[in-house]
Formats: structure tokens, C-alpha cells, sequence
């Protein structure tokens, strides 16, 4: 499988699920991702497992957490045509809840997850946000949302790519 940009890039996931009463829910996830950039020499690809439990406190409001490991393996070939190896644990999680009114809601959410960037290095991505909506009309809902962003890349030993730790605001 290739990307838009032509990079090997291939995602797997399967999923489990339980209800219990009408109030909660539990999810097991499994992971495998791999991802090749070979005009930078890298291949990289990560896997684990993910739980997830959600609650339903009242008739309108519930909440969601959950949480993994994800072993994270980046192979690449130096300029020297030396071949490194790197490995990371690395925990990853996500938390959010939302209250829902009669004509809106209101939702929280904080995560961190794992991505391929696209030019040879996989990312870190850490957010918070809200996220407000209005229900103005039978036809027109309002919103509004912010979340901030900590992107930061997951360090491959021996690769030329660089990425500045960021923080966005959107």
C-alpha cells in the first residue's frame, strides 16, 4: 500500500468490543503499523495493544478513557552504509467527556498518539481541546473549538531528518 506521496505505508488494526449493561463499554485494540521512507533510508513501525472504557455517568453525560504501549522499531542506513537499529516504549493515551444540554454540548479531550510524518520520521502528537456547540436553530448549529498541540518527533538514531519539538494553538 503507498501513500498519496508514494511512500510504503501500510495500517492494521483489529478490534474487540463488550457492552456491559447500558451504561459502559470496553474495547480492546491491536495495532501494527509499518512505514518505509527509502529516499531517507528509514523504515519504521510500531505495534501494541489499546483498552478503552466508557462510562455513561447520567442520561447526558459521558466520558472515555483509554490507554496503550506501543513498541516503536526505526531501522536505518547511515551515510557510512552503517545499518542502526532503534527502540522505544512508548504510552500512549486518550481522555475525554462531554455534557450534552438540551440545545448544546460540551466536550474535553486530551491524547497522545504516534504518526508517520511523511518525510521519514514517526511523530509524536499530544493535544488538549474543548469543543462547545449550540444548537441555534432546527437548521443551524454553532461552534466553537480550540485544542493545543505538542508535536514532537520520536528520535531514530543516525537519521539526517530533523524536526523541532512544536506547540500550535488552533
Amino acid at each position: 500500500m503507498q501513500n498519496e506521496k508514494g511512500l510504503p505505508f501500510a495500517h492494521f488494526i483489529a478490534n474487540a468490543n463488550m457492552n456491559f449493561q447500558t451504561h459502559n463499554r470496553v474495547d480492546a485494540v491491536g495495532y501494527f503499523v509499518t512505514f518505509s521512507a527509502p529516499g531517507a533510508a528509514l523504515h519504521s513501525q510500531f505495534y501494541g495493544g489499546q483498552l478503552s472504557a466508557k462510562h455513561r455517568f447520567r442520561e447526558r453525560l459521558t466520558a472515555t478513557v483509554s490507554g496503550g504501549l506501543r513498541n516503536i522499531e526505526s531501522t536505518t542506513t547511515n551515510a557510512g552504509g552503517v545499518r542502526l537499529r532503534d527502540q522505544e516504549l512508548v504510552w500512549l493515551f486518550n481522555a475525554d467527556i462531554t455534557q450534552q444540554f438540551e440545545r448544546g454540548s460540551i466536550a474535553g479531550t486530551c491524547s497522545r498518539n504516534i504518526n508517520p510524518s511523511g518525510f521519514g520520521l514517526l511523530i509524536r502528537t499530544e493535544l488538549c481541546g474543548v469543543t462547545f456547540t449550540f444548537l441555534a436553530s432546527e437548521t443551524l448549529t454553532l461552534g466553537l473549538s480550540g485544542q493545543v498541540y505538542w508535536v514532537n518527533p520520536i528520535a531514530s538514531q543516525g537519521t539526517a531528518a530533523s524536526f523541532p519539538s512544536n506547540r500550535y494553538f488552533r
